[in-house]
């Protein structure tokens, strides 16, 4: 049971590494079970643990996002990237909160920064072009 293994988690902090890894696959393992309050408790030790690794920041904000806590996932995805700037992830997990807002430009952005760091990637050149033609659509559409 992943309460039960969240129970244990504490009695492990001398081993940072371990308890960091562990958390992140029970996080992972409580978001697939639709569990993500418990998600939250295992990203934030995994964060914890780790406080310079960007992934179970992104991870945290998912469960934000998740639970319609949109500028709480905002400001993780932000520190996320902050703590990773060469991480095309965080500049696409950006990418996809904004456009998920209807926010085209900043999309945009986000997904060309992702793009500019794995370039030629097929998803994130998709992405980029197509809120690039939202935004202008949207633009046009303003009197």
């Amino acid at each position: 049971d992943l309460a039960l293994a969240w129970s244990l988690a504490p009695d492990s902090v001398w081993t940072p590494s371990n308890v960091g890894y562990t958390a992140g696959v029970l996080g992972f393992e409580s978001i697939a079970a639709g569990r993500g309050e418990l998600a939250g408790r295992f990203y934030r030790l995994w964060a914890a643990c780790a406080p310079k690794n960007a992934e179970p920041v992104m991870n945290l904000g998912v469960v934000a996002e998740k639970s319609g806590r949109l500028d709480e996932a905002e400001t993780l995805y932000l520190r996320a990237r902050a703590l990773a700037p060469s991480s095309a992830r965080a500049h696409y997990n950006l990418g996809a909160f904004y456009w998920g807002r209807g926010r085209w430009g900043q999309a945009a952005d986000f997904f060309e920064a992702a793009l500019r760091i794995t370039p030629g990637d097929p998803t994130f050149s998709r992405f980029a072009a197509q809120a690039r033609l939202r935004q202008k659509r949207a633009q046009g559409a303003k009197p």
